[in-house]
Order: structure tokens, then C-alpha cells, then sequence
């Protein structure tokens, strides 16, 4: 059986020494978050910061409901044209009628 260092240190009632590393790495992370929600706080924090990031979400939202009105256009006008009598099978386009005729 191995028995690695920390093994012997468990039985001895003892445990292994904690490296710089083992230190500095979460403090690190904890530093970085505080840091993240600082500078979040502080841009919604100013009006002015605040007013662009508004200003910006309402154009970026006209955008969005202008596409959505064209794509909903186009949809109807689809929809409307299949109900043509142009568009039905046999109208001189080549295609044989719904009656079996095929043109000549």
C-alpha cells in the first residue's frame, strides 16, 4: 500500500501546510467579484450612464419590433398569395391543371 504525505499527516492528527497559492487564488476571485459589482453599481449609479443605456435598450427594441412587423408583413402577403387564382396549379406557368390537362 502507498502511503502518500497526507496520509501519515491524517493519522498523526495533523493536516498538510497550505500553500501561497492555496491563500491568494480565492482571494483573488473574491477581489475580482467585488471589483465586477462595484463597477456595475457605479454605471447604473449615473444618470447620464444610465439615460444612454436606456436610450440604447429603446432603439435596440424599435429595431427588434420593426423586423418582427416586416417578417409578420411578408408572412400575410404569403398567405394571402397562395389563395390567388395565379397561383394555382395550371395558370400558364407550365404546370398541368387540377383537372389532369397539360399544356401544350
Amino acid at each position: 500500500m502507498n502511503t502518500t504525505t497526507e496520509d501519515m499527516l491524517a493519522k498523526l492528527g495533523l493536516q498538510p501546510r497550505m500553500s501561497m497559492r492555496d491563500y491568494l487564488l480565492p482571494a483573488l476571485g473574491v477581489f475580482g467579484l467585488g471589483m465586477l459589482a462595484g463597477a456595475g453599481i457605479t454605471l447604473f449609479a449615473m444618470p447620464g450612464v444610465r439615460r444612454q443605456l436606456r436610450d440604447r435598450l429603446r432603439r435596440g427594441a424599435a429595431k427588434v419590433q420593426e423586423a418582427a412587423e416586416e417578417i409578420t408583413d411578408e408572412a400575410e402577403e404569403r398567405r394571402v398569395g397562395k389563395g390567388k387564382i395565379t397561383d394555382l396549379p395550371g395558370n400558364g406557368k407550365g404546370h398541368p391543371s387540377a383537372a389532369g390537362e397539360v399544356s401544350h
